[in-house]
């Protein structure tokens, strides 16, 4: 009979193992899905970010070929200076 005892306390002692293990888990998966989301957060930060520069970069290059075109019918040197000196890249 004390054989019987020893297998049901060692079943009891592995199931509450085994839940305490699956609750570890669980929370785990919380934190990692938690996580997931920050990232594809950033993630979609950084994207849009990408295509409104690629936009801004398309706009600046044809505000800037617009602007070489005019320059070709400019009448007055100080507008062309200008011009010129506002394309040249000083960061």
């Amino acid at each position: 009979m004390s054989d019987m005892v020893n297998v049901h306390a060692e079943y009891w002692k592995m199931i509450n193992d085994l839940n305490r293990d699956k609750a570890e888990l669980r929370e785990r998966i919380k934190q990692l899905e938690k996580e997931l989301m920050e990232v594809k957060n950033k993630h979609s930060v950084l994207v849009a970010d990408a295509v409104l520069y690629e936009d801004r970069a398309d706009r600046i290059k044809r505000l800037e070929e617009a602007g070489d075109r005019m320059r070709l019918y400019c009448a007055d040197p100080d507008d062309c200076f200008a011009w010129d000196k506002a394309k040249e890249y000083d960061p």
